[in-house]
């Protein structure tokens, strides 16, 4: 195991460095530009003659393996020239090249060429260097209307000398200017001049134990007093030079920085411990820590404290490829409140993987993170990203914990990206705050989903249940916890994204908040202000979005998409939203799909389980084009009859539009408990109830289809709800009781065959309707409503349409007179048994009842009256029990 640790940190240390900037210049290296049949081949002479830096008297020579590339003008062409044989040890030679034009440039090394920009050659000094000399001297040549080109030198170089028997397995190098970079080479002065195209402050240098003089090509300039190096042992012991003035170096320069390496410390100062933790104080001890953890020591159960900002870190802490590749760290890392500026290329040479990309790669069990800021950004192609973390790991027993950290860089991944942490694994998240941008490249996997079968009926399936997700706070979260996290950040993904976490498995979330945008752009969105996709037994309660989520599918408010199936479990799965706020700001948009001003689609199935909403409100407009809309949840199902729904005190104020099937509460309810099975599989013995109450709708209901062979299905609380029989028909369909709708419900069009609007509910299949009120308008935007058969228009149900009138229960329901001029709509006259029916009565404007309302053996002449005599009936709202029904009382938001 230590021999692969060995071997992975070796080929880490070539490329790392916290502040060590720009790419390996091998790495960097530009393809040559193609070379094209040439009029006729040039010979030039390359020579060394001019080049010198004063390590000893004498002139540079050519080694072996040495290469050079050679420009036309205008950069168009090149060609890499290998040193010949018989010219090593020489200063000049000749070439033949394979082109013909009146100006040529050349550099070397190879490594170093960068093309021609504006004329000049462009070159790349390198961040991490190999230590020869040959690379350090960095040469540039330019020649017009002739065939020598005279390299001349344009870096300065550094050297260090490690004391011998050390075993020193990185030179670190910081400084507050530019040491490497990309410039552009200007040769027509006395002296070369580099120009900055974009400039890194470090750079590193693996020496893997090998004791000698070791150099780096720098760019000229003045170097001040705090520059320094470090010397990196495994065993996190490490040593720091640091100038005591500025020193200016210029071209062929060489500026001697001493010996290191013979001052060892032991590691961090500290004993680890809570009350003595290890002490993070400057940039060098920052790095002996990374690079002590990336060699195997995971500071298990130890204290580190930061007492400094860290400028730029660029080497994930820990990594992981596999069980036998990884490094993880499992200590204590207390921020202190200090700010880590991370610079993380995940697709670089300083990760050794492109998966597991954060600050911390791999957050092992029993770790914990508090206190800490982070800047900058991180960035990779793989999975598992995040600005903190890519991936925090803990047990039941042992779970990891993140705790007031702050984040401000962007993070960029494909699947599992976070703006904190990729993906969480029995982690406890408290306070944990995202304020940069996120963004998801790659689709993050299947999900359970309704569709119709050939058959056109209902069916259900399983896409695939993987657990991945795009979030501000965290991509995805399972067997985890997160207490007052917050986004601010703008969030973009192909799918399951959520303003603070894309995906929950059997998790829970409390008191989070999200201002930032969100956004789909997959067919099968799943998009959520709070949370994007949740699967199992999950709750997500007291938390608060205000920031816009739009996507093409399905999006809501606080969730895009919920389910409690998981295959092979038996026991009951439950996911609750409770306490939340969509505010006026969090606009609910798709392009094609389904929206919902809290949650899009939330689906009880397979297990016996039950999708809750509790004491939630929604203050933004919900609008697609699309199918289906509402205020609360927009579609909720019940697949096989086993499970159940449940709205209770919720309450929308925002306007909902939608094409067709818009409701204030819900847009579409539906169980199949025949319909919704695979073949062999056993039906559940439905005993769960549909249950809405105590739940208001405060805005605009509008449908806008304009197809004339069908209308819209609108209605103040439930658009349209579908069931069909099952093991206890009594027990199926929509129980909705001591609800109140003030809004109006309109469709857009005057002209279609058939509409189905009603006040409370459009379009009505089995259940049982107690005391509700609507006060809302009826009818068409604008000109007078459809009369006859086709109008099914009502002040209390659109439609109701059973086969088996004793299903339906309509008792204690009351309307505003003006609102609709019956209490259902015409074609249901013939359906429903006139038995069931009682205590449906207008009110005029003073609350007058058009008749007398009896409500347990008592009259009432006032329809809040009335109301209220149910309500005491039924079971007054008692908090501590959490049941019984809402009283009633006048005032404006009855709408009159």
């Amino acid at each position: 195991m230590k021999e692969i640790m060995k071997k992975i940190y070796l080929f880490l240390l070539a490329a790392a460095g916290v502040l060590a900037a720009a790419s390996c210049a091998r790495e960097d290296l530009r393809e040559p530009v193609q070379v094209l049949d040439p009029d006729e081949v040039t010979t030039l002479t390359l020579s060394l003659e001019s080049t010198r830096t004063a390590l000893v008297d004498g002139k540079t020579t050519w080694q072996a393996g040495d290469k050079v590339r050679v420009y036309n003008s205008t950069g168009t062409f090149s060609q890499d020239i290998e040193i010949p044989e018989e010219a090593v040890g020489n200063s000049a030679f000749s070439v033949d090249v394979n082109m013909k034009d009146t100006v040529y440039y050349a550099v070397y090394p190879v490594e170093a060429a960068d093309g021609i920009s504006s004329g000049k050659a462009k070159v790349v000094l390198p961040s991490n260097p190999d230590g020869r000399f040959a690379s350090a001297n960095i040469c540039v040549a330019e020649v017009h209307n002739g065939t020598t080109l005279q390299l001349r030198n344009v870096t300065a170089v550094l050297k260090i000398s490690i004391q011998s028997g050390n075993a020193i397995e990185m030179l670190q190098f910081n400084a507050k200017n530019a040491l490497n970079g990309t410039y552009t080479v200007d040769l027509s002065g006395t002296d070369p001049a580099l120009v900055e195209v974009s400039s890194k402050k470090a750079a590193s240098l693996a020496v893997g134990g090998v004791d000698g003089e070791y150099f780096i090509p720098v760019a000229p300039g003045t170097y001040s007093a705090d520059f320094s190096i470090t010397a990196l042992k495994g065993n996190g012991g490490f040593q720091t030079l640091t100038s005591t003035q500025d020193n200016v170096v210029k071209i062929n320069d060489l500026l001697d920085m001493g010996v290191i390496g013979d001052n060892l410390s032991t590691g961090l100062t500290g004993e680890g411990t809570e009350a003595s933790p290890y002490i993070i104080g400057t940039e060098g001890e920052f790095i002996a820590f990374y690079s002590a953890v990336n060699l195997g020591n995971s500071f298990d159960d130890k204290y580190i404290r930061l007492d400094t900002d860290i400028e730029k870190a660029e080497v994930p802490v820990g990594f992981y490829v596999n069980a036998e590749e990884q490094a993880v760290f499992a200590g204590h890392f207390l921020g202190n409140n200090h700010t880590i500026t991370v610079d993380i290329d995940g697709d670089g040479d300083k990760c050794v993987s492109k998966n597991y990309v954060g600050l911390f790669g791999f957050l092992a069990e029993g770790s914990s993170v508090t206190d800490l800021k982070i800047a900058g950004s991180v960035k990779s192609t793989g999975e598992r990203v995040g600005s903190l973390a890519g991936y925090t790991g803990g047990t039941a027993k042992n779970k990891v914990l993140v705790s007031n950290v702050e984040s401000s860089a962007s993070v960029t991944g494909s699947v599992n990206v976070g703006g904190l942490v990729g993906y969480a694994y029995y982690t406890d998240f408290e306070k944990a705050v995202n304020k940069g941008s996120v963004t998801g490249t790659a689709s993050n996997g299947g999900f359970f989903y309704m569709t119709y079968n050939s058959q056109n009926k209902l069916t259900y399936a399983n896409r695939g249940t993987e657990i991945k997700g795009t979030g501000g706070v965290l991509g995805a979260a399972q067997n985890s916890v997160l207490t007052d996290c917050e986004n601010s950040g703008a969030v973009t993904a192909v799918n399951k994204v959520g303003g603070v976490l894309g995906t929950l498995f059997w998790s829970s979330m409390d008191g989070c908040k999200n201002s930032g945008t969100v956004t789909g752009t997959a067919a099968e969105t799943l998009a959520g202000g709070i949370l994007g996709y949740s699967h199992c037994s999950s709750i997500l309660k007291n938390s608060e979005n205000s920031g816009p989520v739009s996507g093409v599918s399905v999006v809501g408010g606080i969730c895009g998409y919920a389910t409690g199936t998981y295959y092979g479990h038996t026991s009951p799965m439950t996911f609750t939203i409770k306490g939340c706020h969509n505010k006026k700001e969090g606009t609910v948009t798709a392009t094609d799909g389904v929206v919902g001003g809290i949650c899009g689609v939330q689906v009880a199935s397979q297990n016996p389980s039950i999708a809750v909403v509790h004491d939630c409100v929604n203050d933004a407009d919900v609008t697609t084009p699309g199918y289906k809309a509402a205020g609360i949840t927009a579609v909720m199902a019940d697949c096989t009859g086993w499970g159940g729904v449940e709205i209770n005190r919720c309450v929308n104020n925002g306007n909902v539009t939608a094409a067709i099937w818009a409701g204030g509460a819900v847009a579409y309810l539906s169980s199949a408990q025949n319909y919704w099975k695979t073949a062999g599989q056993s039906v559940g013995i439905a005993t769960l109830k549909w249950h809405v109450y105590n739940t208001v709708n405060n805005g605009t209901i509008m449908g806008t289809r304009t197809d004339k062979d069908g209308g819209e299905v609108a209605g103040g609380l439930v658009g349209f709800t579908f069931s069909t029989g099952g093991a206890n028909n009594n027990n199926l369909g929509l129980f909705l009781y001591n609800c109140l709708n003030t809004g109006d419900v309109l469709y857009k069009d005057n002209s279609h065959k058939a509409v189905y609007c009603g006040g409370i509910v459009g379009r009505f299949l089995r259940g049982r309707i107690y005391n509700v009120c609507n006060t809302g308008r009826i009818g068409p935007e604008s000109g007078e409503a459809l009369e006859g058969a086709e109008a099914r228009m009502g002040a209390i149900i659109g439609s109701y349409e059973d086969n088996n009138a004793r299903y339906l229960a309509l008792q204690y329901a009351y309307y505003l007179d003006s609102a609709c001029g019956q209490e259902m709509g015409t074609s249901s006259q013939k359906t429903y048994n006139a038995s069931n029916i009682g205590n449906v009565l207008s009110f005029d404007t003073t609350g007058v009842l058009s008749g007398q309302a009896t409500v347990n053996s008592n009259t009432y002449g006032n329809y809040l009256d009335a109301l209220n005599a149910w309500v005491a009936m039924s079971g007054v709202w008692n908090p501590e029990k959490g049941s019984g029904y809402f009283g009633w009382s006048a005032g404006p938001q009855l709408g009159i």
